[in-house]
């Protein structure tokens, strides 16, 4: 809220000055506890493939994604590539 967008008596309260009186602004933020987990992929089946030559790997997986729906590219691509 320091935009001074929020409810007004709030900010000013805070010293923000208000710019939009908006009840409600911030009212259901809280904070999500994450975890982090970062696993070693032995088994060759992670993304590391992606790490050299990229060109190769990447048309190498997108044709075993297109002929058998299977491979690196059916993942979420959310893993991370440890270099």
């Amino acid at each position: 809220m320091l935009s001074g967008i929020g409810p007004a008596a709030q900010l000013a309260f805070h010293d923000v000055p208000p710019l939009v009186d908006l009840p409600g602004v911030g009212e259901h933020l809280m904070d999500h506890p994450v975890v982090d987990v970062n696993l070693l992929d032995k088994s060759g089946h992670s993304l590391g493939w992606l790490r050299r030559p990229v060109a190769l790997g990447v048309a190498s997986a997108f044709i075993q994604w297109s002929l058998r729906g299977t491979g690196p590219l059916t993942t979420n691509v959310s893993d991370q590539i440890v270099w």
